[in-house]
């Protein structure tokens, strides 16, 4: 009896084994294409104006009307104040009458002297001004740049008139160029700023924090598979992926990586082929040649 417990117990042991070896384990595939890719990094700008305007007072007096509202978009030469002389509202406006051939009413109008939109307004009707004191200021919309502050390690990828990518935070994307460059280093966070012109199809606010993309290499086309389908040792220092044959086995294959982004890896003399299935769920501790089943 003993001797006949123990044969079944084998018996059952080497079946377990035996059911654990041929276990189909269910996996998720992904695809190995052809596509660009380059490496690249992301840093903060912010939108500015770059040609704003003071409209000034020229004489000693007080604001007699302001014609103008803030956010007004005014033209070159429009009226935006009228000012009182200090002398025609203490004498009042009979001052002059005496004096036709002066022709001064003791009424100064203030214009505009570029187009654009007001962005401040600095006084009210009744206050008393300076000559020199600032009315309003006036920006001109097709002026908007992006400030980038770009830290010094990254200026060799830099180059003027070379084009990237702004992101803004609705997530609307633009071109712009780089066409300029302050001499100047922050202190503080060693960055050096560079004035992007934005090919905008609308005019944008000030002060708008944008990410703008710029590639540290030229985009190029390789043999790409998503981020999940890389696997790799401990150290780190071997990588491989899973290729998956007739929809039922996994092969281990070893790769080479090259540049790597947020959802995919770069392939250098690889073994694998575009179109060909990659696990990408499931595939974590796999050993060569596994027998798989594909999940929907």
């Amino acid at each position: 009896m003993m001797i006949n417990l123990c044969g079944c117990n084998s018996s059952a042991k080497e079946a377990a084994d035996e059911t654990v070896a041929h276990a189909i384990v269910p996996v998720k595939t992904g695809i190995v294409v052809n596509g660009p890719v380059g490496e690249s990094i992301e840093l903060n700008a912010n939108s500015t104006f770059i040609k704003r305007n003071i409209v000034r007072s020229t004489a000693i007096g007080y604001v007699k009307k302001i014609n103008a509202q803030l956010g007004d978009q005014v033209n070159a030469g429009e009226k935006l104040f009228i000012l009182e002389t200090k002398e025609a509202t203490i004498l009042g406006n009979n001052l002059f009458k005496n004096e036709p051939d002066l022709h001064f009413s003791g009424l100064i109008p203030i214009k505009a002297s570029q187009p654009g939109f007001i962005t401040g307004i600095y006084h009210q009707v009744g206050d008393y001004i300076q000559e020199g004191d600032s009315l309003c200021s006036i920006v001109d919309q097709h002026s908007l740049v992006f400030i980038l502050n770009v830290p010094y390690e990254f200026n060799g990828f830099i180059k003027m008139g070379e084009t990237c990518q702004i992101s803004l935070p609705d997530g609307r994307n633009f071109k712009g160029t780089i066409y300029s460059k302050i001499a100047v280093m922050d202190a503080v966070s060693q960055t050096q700023r560079y004035l992007v012109k934005a090919l905008l199809p609308e005019h944008l606010p000030e002060n708008l924090i944008a990410r703008v993309k710029l590639f540290k290499s030229k985009p190029h086309t390789a043999l790409l598979v998503p981020h999940t389908a890389v696997l790799s040792n401990e150290e780190q220092t071997e990588f491989w992926v899973m290729k998956v044959v007739n929809d039922t086995l996994a092969i281990k294959v070893p790769i080479h990586k090259g540049i790597e982004t947020s959802d995919q890896v770069e392939l250098i003399n690889s073994q694998l082929q575009a179109g060909q299935k990659v696990l990408v769920g499931g595939n974590y501790g796999l050993s060569d040649t596994t027998t798989v089943k594909i999940e929907k």
